[in-house]
């Protein structure tokens, strides 16, 4: 189960990452690549890179689980909660980012 929940947290790491590429009418692959996605992000706005140290260790969570090996995998539950409170840190990032204008004025500055 530990795993399962870990697999959300890149999931939903994933989906705010590609909402904010999408918000800036940025054209990504097709990629479950936390990694990629943020370098994207990062592009437009450099204090994404903050983030950086929590989407390497998320982004384990969205091949592992997702094609497991022949040896099944366990994350303990202080690893699953790590997790969740990293997924939690990106989505804060992301709509704090958007709400208080870091959108707007990385634009300035990249603009």
């Amino acid at each position: 189960m530990n795993d399962t929940a870990c697999f959300h947290c890149h999931q939903a790491a994933e989906k705010y990452l590609k909402g904010y590429l999408t918000s800036k009418d940025i054209q990504f692959a097709k990629s479950h690549d936390l990694d990629y996605l943020s370098k994207l992000c990062t592009e437009t706005c450099g204090e994404f890179e903050s983030l950086r140290e929590e989407i390497l260790i998320l982004n384990k969570y969205g091949i592992e689980p997702r094609y497991p090996a022949d040896i099944p995998l366990y994350y303990s539950v202080e690893e699953t909660k790590k997790s969740i409170d990293l997924a939690k840190e990106i989505i804060g990032f992301i709509k704090g980012a958007m709400k208080a204008g870091l959108q707007d004025e990385c634009d300035k500055r990249n603009g």
